[in-house]
Parts: structure tokens; sequence; C-alpha cells
């Protein structure tokens, strides 16, 4: 059961990865409610729908064939945390 490129693929894994990444967002913006909170939650969301696209292009088809399509998940991801870390720095 290795987590390999054309080995099984466990969706729990990921699913436990990207959930524990959210909820980590989630308490962000649970102490920081404005729009900082927000961005840093959605960065947090974009990151697990980014890993998500790559898992499934890893391990589900021989060729990565969405790579424009996850790095821009990623970049969109990046920023949107950077910016929400931004914004709360500024608030306080």
């Amino acid at each position: 059961m290795g987590l390999r490129p054309g080995g099984r693929f466990d969706r729990r894994v990921n699913f436990r990865v990207g959930a524990i990444f959210h909820s980590q967002g989630f308490q962000v913006f649970l102490f920081n409610p404005g729009f900082g909170g927000l961005l840093i939650l959605s960065g947090c969301l974009c990151f697990m729908i980014s890993d998500t696209i790559l898992a499934y292009y890893t391990f589900r088809t021989p060729k990565l064939s969405g790579s424009v399509l996850i790095m821009s998940y990623y970049i969109l991801a990046q920023a949107e945390i950077v910016l929400g870390i931004l914004l709360i720095g500024a608030r306080a």
C-alpha cells in the first residue's frame, strides 16, 4: 500500500492531510474574522485543491497533464495566505 506513482491511491490519506491543514486555516479565521482571516482560509482551501489535483495526476494517470492547473491553485494559495497575514498584521 505504498503511496507511489503506479501504486494504490488511498483517498483517505489525502483527505486527512487536507482536512488538518484546512482546519488550521479555519482556526485562524475564527480568531481573525476579518478579510485577512478569510483570505487565509481561502488560501488553505486552494492548497487542498492543488494537492488533491496533484495526487490524482500522480497516482491515477501515467502523465502529469494538470501542471498548469496545479500551479495556478498553488500560487493563488500562497498569495492569499501572504496577503491575509499582512492584513492581520496591519490591523494588530
